[in-house]
């Protein structure tokens, strides 16, 4: 049986040293880690207890690339919500505390966080400030849908607006153009007329003489 299906709990990871820290990494296929991110781990010296505490950012901050700092950012997230949330769930009340806490010592200091709350450790807190700023922060799907909605139907009006102005401005443009061909046309219709006529004079008279 492989490490990964052994250790389930954040306690028992928290009790690991950096080997067996990346040992049930290994165990973790869907991670897609190798070994320059584990020396990663090993040059911070990163232990299990240590691990739990750690953000994408931090790990980030170690030289990780985004991408497996994001993968084992939820791994951090499933191992830490694995117990805390299910055995041991947030009141209404402390919900607010926590949120008057993170306010006071922001999101750095959660040790302070957890003195303030008296009741809740470090890795509970944070685990439970991320669920709620998660939720405050995910746009509403209704919402989201209407006013995506408003705006379609104002470009479309926009659009329609545009497009009669458009075919206004055509028509005021080749009204006059077509009246001033009009009237080019009759003028030389008028030389040609009067050119006939000299011309034709002109061949009577000389026969007549």
């Amino acid at each position: 049986m492989s490490s990964s299906n052994i250790l389930q709990t954040s306690e028992e990871v928290g009790e690991l040293d950096t080997e067996g820290l990346i040992t049930l990494l290994r165990g973790r296929q869907n991670l897609h880690l190798n070994e320059t991110h584990y020396n990663v781990l090993r040059y911070k010296e990163i232990a299990g207890s240590d691990f739990l505490s750690y953000t994408k950012e931090d790990f980030e901050s170690f030289g990780l690339a985004p991408g497996p700092a994001k993968r084992i950012e939820q791994l951090v997230n499933e191992l830490n919500n694995q117990n805390l949330v299910i055995l041991n769930p947030w009141s209404s009340t402390e919900d607010i505390r926590l949120i008057t806490a993170v306010r006071r010592f922001g999101t750095r200091s959660w040790s302070r966080v957890a003195h303030e709350m008296g009741n809740r450790n470090s890795i509970e807190c944070q685990t439970r400030w991320r669920l709620i700023d998660f939720n405050a922060n995910r746009p509403n799907r209704t919402s989201t849908r209407n006013l995506y909605l408003i705006r379609r139907r104002r470009r479309n009006a926009l659009n329609a607006n545009q497009r009669r102005t458009t075919q206004s401005r055509n028509t005021n443009r080749t009204l006059p153009s077509i009246l001033l061909n009009s009237a080019h046309v009759a003028q030389n219709t008028n030389h040609n007329d009067r050119d006939v006529r000299m011309s034709l004079e002109y061949v009577l008279n000389t026969d007549t003489s």
